[in-house]
């Protein structure tokens, strides 16, 4: 398993009133960040979000821990 700690960047409407949220790793900062950034990889991810009950839920400037176990 793979942990990274990303953070929310921006929040766009997308279409049909879906939003899409773009994330990156972190890059340092706090201790906690600086040992990620040091330790995973970098990079960025986006998620379209259709599902209205969840808009709102990621808000720029949040941070997410995300797990990457390989699927088998």
């Amino acid at each position: 398993m793979v942990r990274a700690k990303m953070r929310v960047q921006s929040i766009e409407k997308f279409y049909k009133g879906a939003e899409t949220v773009k994330l990156w790793c972190v890059t340092g900062g706090t201790p906690e960040d600086n040992a990620f950034a040091k330790a995973t990889p970098q990079g960025d991810a986006r998620l379209v979000i259709e599902n209205e009950t969840l808009h709102g839920f990621f808000q720029p400037g949040d941070e997410f821990y995300v797990d990457f176990t390989k699927a088998e």
